[in-house]
This record gives C-alpha cells, structure tokens and sequence, in this order.
C-alpha cells in the first residue's frame, strides 16, 4: 500500500465516522418524532372510543 493510498483510506475512514455519527443522530431525532405521533394517536384514539366531543363539530 503506497502512502497515497494510506493517507486516502484515512480520510475515508474519518468520513464513514464522522457520517455514521450524524446517521445515529437522524435515528434518535427521527425515534423522538414517532414516539410523539405514537403519543398523539393514542390520545385521539382514546377520544374517540370514549365518545369525548369534537370540539369542531359543535359538541354533543
């Protein structure tokens, strides 16, 4: 292996790190936003199978 060849593989390396951190960081954000829609789905499914009046459809 030349040092070229080293000195590239290096970088590359240091790339794959560097993206592979910011990957994980998407994955967290991204598993924060669907526990909140997971949290919003259940409270609206909760509303609707007790029957709680919709605000916009001029209540019960």
């Amino acid at each position: 292996m030349t040092d070229k060849e080293a000195q590239h593989m290096r970088w590359e390396n240091d790339y794959l790190k560097t993206r592979c951190a910011q990957l994980e960081g998407d994955v967290g954000d991204i598993s924060s936003q669907l526990d909140r829609v997971t949290q919003q789905l259940e409270r609206t499914a909760a509303r609707w199978v007790t029957g709680a009046a919709n605000p916009l459809g001029g209540g019960r």
